[in-house]
């Protein structure tokens, strides 16, 4: 602001000076004197810009940057398949496991602690059996599958059917009886009984 002051004063002094081919001379001083004032105005915005820009990269705002992404937990578990014949083999596939995750398809499986977890195995994302099931002693199994992204994790109830087939002969039971000769060929002479449990 001194040098401003400075430059109008010796602007307003050559301005009352007597003209004896001195208008030039007051021309050439109000440029100089409106060259340094443009100069001054313009780094004056130049700065306000950079303060209000948090001065060019080294804090302020955040720059328009974007929130990181929030971790979603899996939704849902399915399994391709959910039944299997009774008699099959220990360690027989029953189906492949697959959880629904909006984020995330690196997804670790394993058992949450269901009723009948024991007798299966998990290996990466296949279910398989560890005994060879009886639809007659237990037509079905309860188990509970987590799936685990790393952060958040979901737990389903599973049930495994098993599928009845006709392993079991019939049970026929007779009961001995005698008769006299010369019977009528309508009388009951012995009651034959079966059982097939399947």
């Amino acid at each position: 602001m001194k040098n401003i002051t400075r430059q109008h004063r010796v602007v307003a002094s050559a301005t009352n000076t007597p003209s004896n081919g001195g208008g030039g001379r007051n021309l050439a001083l109000l440029g100089r004197f409106t060259n340094r004032a443009k100069s001054l105005f313009a780094g004056a915005v130049v700065a306000f810009a950079i303060a209000g820009c948090g001065g060019g990269g080294g804090g302020g705002s955040d720059g328009g940057s974007s929130s990181p992404a929030v971790n979603q937990a899996p939704t849902d578990i399915s399994l391709s398949n959910s039944a299997i014949a009774e008699n099959s083999s220990a360690g027989s596939f029953i189906g492949t496991i697959a959880a629904t995750d909006s984020d995330s398809a690196n997804i670790v499986y394993s058992f949450g602690g269901g009723t009948d977890d024991t007798s299966f195995t998990i290996d990466e994302n296949n279910l398989s059996i560890n005994i060879s099931p009886d639809f007659e002693t237990k037509p079905s199994y309860s188990i509970d599958i987590t799936a685990d992204d790393g952060e958040l994790n979901f737990t389903k109830t599973l049930t495994i059917s098993i599928t009845d087939i006709n392993d079991i002969a019939p049970v026929v039971t007779t009961t001995t009886a005698t008769t006299h000769e010369n019977i009528d060929h309508t009388a009951s002479i012995v009651k034959v009984a079966h059982s097939d449990i399947d």
